[in-house]
């Protein structure tokens, strides 16, 4: 006679035994950074490799501002930049990689200086980019009051901008 080995047929102490031990596996694997498990080489290429898009910066204020500093940062991968913009001036600051992936934002930092004062963003502020967004410019308009980040397809986020 051929043993059945399915759950429902189990003792229930052995039942038990074997939930909890794929539930530690699955754990497990969960606990593992993202760094030190095995690629996933089922998912879609931008998944993987992640993609690029180029960064422009406006200046909608109606001074100049000066050390325009504007930094993207998705886990390690980080870009920035600093110029100085005329009133109204837009320049392309970087091209930068971000993943399309639901573990990590995207995250947004923007300081200056105008009339003898230091401004700048907070820290935490994010703007997560999907994967429409790949290969599309994502603008950034600065100015005394605000900073808003405008991704290719996706909506725009906008953060406050306080003197410091």
């Amino acid at each position: 006679m051929a043993r059945n080995t399915t759950l429902e047929y189990m003792n229930p102490r052995i039942r038990l035994a074997a939930i909890l031990t794929a539930l530690l596996a699955a754990l497990a694997v969960l606990a593992t950074p993202a760094s030190a498990r095995p690629a996933d080489t089922s998912a879609a290429p931008e998944a993987r490799d992640g993609y690029t898009f180029p960064v422009y910066v406006t200046n909608t204020d109606t001074i100049t501002l000066r050390n325009v500093y504007i930094q993207f940062k998705h886990r390690d991968h980080t870009c920035s930049d600093k110029k100085d913009l005329d009133a109204g001036e837009r320049k392309y600051y970087f091209t930068c990689k971000t993943w399309s992936d639901v573990w990590y934002h995207d995250y947004w930092f923007g300081s200056f200086d105008a009339l003898g004062r230091h401004y700048q963003t907070k820290t935490n502020f994010y703007c997560d980019l999907g994967k429409n967004d790949a290969g599309k410019p994502v603008e950034v308009t600065i100015n005394r009051q605000k900073m808003t980040v405008t991704p290719g397809s996706t909506g725009a986020c906008t953060v406050s901008v306080d003197p410091v």
